[in-house]
């Protein structure tokens, strides 16, 4: 009897799986709350629910969700940071390709470009040292006339940047440079990978800057203000030193929406009306 049991258990469980889903079929129940708001007839439909199995569709486009102005409650179960707003203005400023080595203090921002959280599909290419990066974003700057991007950290990873950052400089090459450091309250200890960035690079750029702020209006304004004095005039290379402890800090992502929309909106309007007279 025990025999003859376990044989029909076993010919129950063949069939089952013979004629079940597959997994990548199977959607879970669940939803997700979020207010939308729509462009199209500027007015807010209240409340919309999102099936929880779209939440990896909704990451994968978010970048359509944010140039449309979705509004994404703070209860969604997802934090926005200091490094999503790099990249989201990034994305926005529509940058295409950025040279970039991993390290410590920049690891929030390059997790950024992972292809899971890539969503502007923004090219990002590894060279085998800073050096490399460096020299590879200083020739994708002179020959595409475009403004080139470096990420890479504190410490070494700085520190080998300075003969291509020099070079584009003396050039008058279009380079934005970010480069990861350690926490404020870690600085001036001596602590790993700790280097004096902003003294370094300041006589051989545009501008050099420590980033003391996780305000989304002084992160805005910087990156603005960044972006537009290394394309304007003669061009040149402009560095931010951007803390570990900054990168990771939590913002309001409705708020620094917003705030970049309303931003280019009104510099879009200044500009027409400028070149109207």
């Amino acid at each position: 009897i025990i025999i003859l049991t376990m044989i029909a258990s076993l010919r129950s469980c063949i069939s089952r799986l013979r004629t079940s889903r597959p997994l990548s079929n199977i959607k879970p129940k669940g939803f997700l709350k979020s207010p939308i708001l729509n462009n199209n007839t500027s007015r807010s439909f209240g409340t919309s629910f999102l099936p929880i199995y779209d939440l990896y569709h909704y990451r994968q486009n978010k970048m359509k969700f944010l140039k449309t102005n979705v509004l994404v409650n703070q209860n969604y179960d997802e934090f926005f940071t200091v490094a999503d707003a790099i990249y989201y203005k990034l994305a926005r400023k529509n940058i295409k390709d950025v040279f970039m080595y991993s390290g410590g203090a920049i690891m929030p921002l390059i997790d950024k470009f992972h292809p899971e959280n890539n969503y502007a599909k923004i090219n990002s290419y590894v060279s085998s040292n800073e050096f490399a990066l460096g020299s590879s974003a200083v020739g994708y700057a002179k020959s595409s006339n475009k403004l080139g991007v470096c990420i890479t950290t504190s410490g070494p990873g700085v520190t080998n940047l300075i003969t291509p950052m020099l070079d584009a400089q003396n050039d008058s090459t279009p380079l934005l440079v970010l480069t990861g450091q350690v926490p404020i309250t870690a600085m001036g200890t001596c602590a790993f990978q700790e280097a004096p960035s902003v003294q370094l690079t300041k006589p051989i750029t545009k501008c050099s800057l420590l980033l003391k702020s996780s305000d989304e209006i002084y992160i805005n304004d910087i990156f603005n203000r960044a972006i537009d004095k290394a394309m304007d005039g003669k061009k040149g290379v402009v560095h931010l030193d951007i803390p570990k402890c900054i990168l990771t800090s939590e913002i309001d992502m409705n708020d620094f929406v917003n705030l970049v929309e309303n931003t280019e909106s009104f510099f879009y309007l200044f500009d027409n009306q400028n070149n109207s007279k």
